[in-house]
């Protein structure tokens, strides 16, 4: 005996009010695992190619109040492992760059210069163009790459490269 089909009973529901829990809030939740798990496992410094070298930054940033002084140096990665400016007479100085500046050297010795943005503002070798100030090392002893005597460049604006 054959039956004929029926009709769905529309009045059903596909899941019970636990399932449609679950499929409410389940997936919302692992995405916020996975975005909480690559939050805190983020590495900034992993992205940029190189290693890190010291750099000696302030807490001036753009908008800030400046001194106005001209500073200009050639960018180089000295000796010690530290960033310097060599100024035209060949002096060797050393800058105090705007918060969140970084620098990187790659495993040929190229250095760069990066803004807080991870943006590339300089190379080694780059003739730099910039305003700020001039300290004593005291305010920053204890930090590496301070010098024991002269004084250090505040750089206390954008850093224009003037010629590779």
């Amino acid at each position: 005996m054959s039956s004929s089909p029926q009709a769905p009973d529309i009045r059903r529901r596909a899941l019970s009010t636990r399932g449609y829990l679950v499929v409410a809030v389940v997936p919302p939740l692992l995405a916020a695992l996975g975005f909480a798990t690559l939050w805190a496992t983020h590495n900034d410094e992993a992205v940029l190619p190189g290693r890190p070298v010291p750099l000696l930054t302030s807490a001036w940033k753009p908008g800030s109040a400046s001194d106005g002084a001209a500073i200009s140096g050639m960018l180089q990665l000295g000796q010690d492992g530290c960033v310097h400016l060599v100024g035209q007479d060949g002096s060797e100085f050393t800058a105090v760059w705007p918060a969140e500046f970084t620098a990187r050297s790659s495993t040929d010795g190229t250095l760069t210069l990066y803004d807080p943005a991870d943006a590339v503002v300089a190379h080694n070798g780059d003739e730099l163009r910039m305003n700020g100030g001039f300290s004593s090392p005291a305010p920053y002893r204890g930090h590496q790459c301070v010098p024991t005597k002269g004084q250090l460049a505040l750089v206390q604006s954008t850093v224009t490269v003037v010629s590779p």
